[in-house]
């Protein structure tokens, strides 16, 4: 799977999510460790999302795209 771009450098919208997916994946399976990097991702959006209430873009909040990279 490889991500299309416009004539301009963006991403199609419909892609970004499978992109993004595919990246996840691809990271996980470098770190290895029996899924390590993805479980970590889980632990910390729930920590943000339901102890901190630092998590959601959507109200001026930390976006999943920016935690994701704090993990990485």
């Amino acid at each position: 799977m490889h991500c299309r771009e416009h004539s301009g450098g963006h991403l199609i919208q419909s892609d970004w999510g499978l992109c993004t997916m595919c990246f996840h994946e691809r990271v996980d399976r470098i770190i290895g460790r029996n899924h390590l990097y993805k479980e970590s991702i889980i632990l910390v959006k729930a920590w943000c999302y339901y102890e901190s209430g630092t998590l959601g873009s959507h109200v001026l909040l930390l976006s999943t795209y920016a935690l994701d990279v704090l993990v990485l």
